[in-house]
């Protein structure tokens, strides 16, 4: 089946942004492990996989319309040297992507391609929930403050090393072995 320019144009940006957010979401996770906030860290884990997820789906539609999906082009990736910043970039590119996804329907809806709009409806309502969810942290780090928020975020019993810096599992494995 073939589909038309627009709707593959429209499809092919929604495979970008994914793309760039499952990347942004898997790095946010691996050092928020990596600090300790392993509550934060297992939401962003949840987040790049559905991110992934998605973009899979993407890319059978495309490939079913008989386009060829690219997968070379990203949006830059913001990462952020807190989670607070991390938080907010997470929020800002869920939003951008929220109006990437209204527009896309839309023109879905205008060139009677319902199949390609039921599948990005399904991924708008994940969008929704994400973007709730980023809120309520937010709320929740206005209500307690930061320092508290950050503190439910953490996972005990808390690996701590010598000089008190947390350390990831593969990493201690490796210092381990490096000093046995």
């Amino acid at each position: 089946m073939k589909s038309t320019h627009q709707v593959f144009k429209g499809l092919s940006n929604v495979l970008t942004a994914l793309l760039s957010g499952n990347n942004m979401y898997f790095l946010h996770y691996r050092m928020q492990e990596y600090w300790g906030y392993q509550r934060l860290a297992s939401k962003a884990r949840e987040s790049s996989m559905a991110a992934l997820k998605n973009s899979f789906q993407v890319m059978e539609r495309i490939l079913f319309l008989e386009n060829h999906p690219n997968i070379v082009h990203y949006d830059e990736i913001k990462s952020g040297h807190t989670c607070e910043e991390q938080l907010s970039n997470q929020y800002k590119i869920e939003i951008d992507f929220s109006g990437l996804l209204r527009e896309t329907i839309a023109l879905c809806i205008a060139q009677k391609d319902f199949t390609s709009k039921e599948l990005l409806d399904k991924i708008f309502q994940s969008n929704k929930k994400q973007i709730e969810w980023l809120e309520t942290q937010f709320r929740k780090m206005s209500e307690s403050g930061t320092q508290e928020y950050l503190s439910d975020q953490l996972e005990f019993p808390f690996r701590r090393t010598d000089n008190f810096r947390h350390r990831s599992p593969a990493r201690a494995a490796c210092t381990a072995r490096l000093a046995g």
